[in-house]
């Protein structure tokens, strides 16, 4: 609003494009539900021509795509138009402000106050028996160099210097400044460390928690997948200002989010609870909707060690992920079974697909009949209608044939890997009848195994040795001293933004700016290593204001996934 109570031209300009976005929505939505609905025309009536054509249009949308994607696109693609112009009505929003503090009276932007203008105390005369504080002195120096202070309230122009006040013993007092960040670095596992210490570690991503006789959290969708386990004395150790407490640990979890501050140092992991959720796809996605074959119930075991990025020493992220280095000559049964549990996937789905391809069939004929029967149809919509069909009566034979070579290769591979020792390795005779079958399920089944089936042998040789890094003593035993050194070399961090604690975190969308005041306690970014192939590259950050810090309300922590 500018002076007066009158509506600048900005405002209308907003309040146009809201309109927009909702209108946006609401078609999208129609015509996904009319999509979804079809057919809708009356046998007779006024609307009944119309009604005809927006059946015709349909119909042929699911010829094209299916029915699912015909009613998603849509949809997608006004939300996507949506964003758009509510992006534009934010900025909009913003520049209106921005022209209403211009206009205010007295020349200034508003009430702005002159960022230099900012009280501090005056020092008072210190005695000499008053030297025992030094820590307070560094950090009013620090605030006064960082030029943010801790609360002080802000003047509204320059003024003279003030004289000296005395602060209020009934203020509140200051909150340590957050520290820089602190990287975790998964541990270097050696041929030396033995299985026993490798799981005694006290900081760790993935696996199960230690929480003692604390509960394992849950929301209304059941219990939450655990994520890390801090050591807070080796964080406190790497990072001697850190503002978290200086013994126990804290879990972190995901889903909904929350942290548990654990005291002491449990023995015993905890039993996982009933109902939780898998935490992994191998070889796919983390958190998947539901559990299936290659469905794991929590991450990969890792400990971590808290690295100050004022070290000396490479703390870049990843820009790629691991891959085998010599996948022809070094492939294992556990890769071969994996493979088999792909080509089950693949081949109960093939139902699905089939279907599919008879509704398309179905709709095709339908759609091609009734342009058969109006007379105003052109020639150029019956030969489309004509081919539409003629493509969904040669796909449907493919489709069945595929689904009946893949039901053979399942049968043979269930035969080849049954009763295999997973970490043992084939022969080259061995792995070159792997080889034949990726290659005959890629060309004679191509549709049914596009999503589900690794293209390479290489892919399953990567899978295995990752498995291999975080499995017990004898799967560990026969991963490669090559492969061992360039894993512990160049694959200990994450991949584009750190695992980290404080600091500055990851970029966040200027959309979605962090609440005043919060602090990054926990970023988890993209991790192969970890099964952490989160969606969009993207990375999950826990937030708390510096004051429940302090207050160790862990139950206000706030848990925000961000897309790359």
């Amino acid at each position: 609003m500018v002076p007066g109570g009158t509506r600048g031209p900005g405002v209308e300009v907003v309040m146009r494009r809201w309109i927009a976005v909702f209108a946006v929505l609401a078609l999208a939505v129609l015509v996904a539900a009319y999509i979804a609905l079809f057919p809708l025309a009356p046998q007779g009536g006024a609307l009944a021509p119309l009604l005809s054509r927006l059946d015709d249009t349909a119909a042929n949308l699911v010829v094209r795509s299916g029915r699912e994607l015909a009613v998603l696109t849509p949809l997608a693609l006004g939300i996507i138009l949506a964003l758009l112009l509510a992006a534009s009505a934010h900025r909009a929003g913003l520049a209106a402000a921005r022209g209403a503090r211009k206009r205010m009276p007295g020349g200034r932007k508003g009430n702005r106050p002159d960022p230099d203008a900012v009280w501090r105390p005056e020092p008072e005369p210190v005695e000499a028996e008053m030297d025992h504080v030094p820590g307070l002195e560094r950090r009013a120096a620090g605030d006064a160099e960082a030029g943010t202070g801790t609360g002080a309230p802000v003047a509204a122009a320059r003024t003279p210097a003030a004289p000296p006040l005395m602060p209020d013993l009934d203020d509140e007092p200051a909150l340590p400044p957050i520290p820089g960040a602190i990287v975790l670095a998964r541990k270097p596992r050696e041929r030396t460390t033995s299985e026993q210490a490798w799981f005694d570690e006290t900081s760790w991503l993935g696996g199960l928690p230690r929480l003692g006789t604390a509960a394992w959290p849950a929301d209304e969708r059941g219990p939450l997948p655990f994520a890390a386990q801090l050591d807070l004395a080796a964080i406190a150790a790497a990072c001697p200002d850190s503002p978290l407490p200086r013994s126990g640990s804290l879990a972190f979890f995901l889903g909904s989010g929350a942290v548990i501050e654990v005291p002491g140092a449990p023995e015993l992991f905890t039993e996982p609870p009933p109902g939780l959720p898998p935490a992994f796809d191998e070889g796919g996605h983390p958190l998947p909707a539901h559990a299936g074959p290659l469905s794991r119930a929590f991450f990969p075991f890792w400990p971590v060690e808290p690295l100050s990025m004022d070290l000396p020493g490479d703390t870049a992220p990843r820009s790629e992920g691991f891959t085998a280095t010599q996948p022809a000559e070094h492939l294992w049964w556990h890769g071969a079974v994996h493979l088999a549990d792909c080509l089950h996937m693949a081949h109960h789905s093939a139902a699905h697909a089939v279907a599919t391809e008879r509704e398309r069939g179905t709709l095709a004929a339908a759609r091609l009949a009734r342009l058969e029967q109006d007379p105003t149809t052109s020639i150029e919509d019956l030969d489309e209608a004509g081919e539409a069909l003629a493509a969904c009566e040669r796909q449907l034979p493919a489709i069945l044939a595929e689904q009946a070579s893949l039901a053979q290769v399942v049968t043979a591979m269930d035969g080849f890997v049954a009763d295999r020792d997973p970490w043992t390795a084939l022969n080259a005779e061995e792995i070159a009848v792997l080889g034949e079958l990726l290659a005959h399920v890629q060309r004679d089944c191509p549709t049914l195994v596009r999503f589900y089936v690794p293209e390479t042998l290489g892919e399953l040789t990567t899978l295995s040795l990752r498995a291999m890094m975080t499995g017990d003593a004898r799967a560990f035993a026969q991963v490669p001293a090559a492969e061992l050194a360039r894993i512990n070399d160049q694959h200990r961090l994450a991949i584009g933004h750190q695992h980290q604690l404080f600091g500055i975190a990851a970029p966040r969308p200027r959309h979605a700016p962090p609440p005043d005041g919060d602090v990054l306690l926990l970023q988890l970014g993209c991790d192969d290593m970890m099964e952490w192939n989160w969606a969009h590259k993207g990375l999950f950050q826990f937030r708390l204001s510096a004051r429940d810090m302090a207050e160790r309300r862990w139950d206000r922590v706030t848990l925000t996934f961000l897309p790359e």
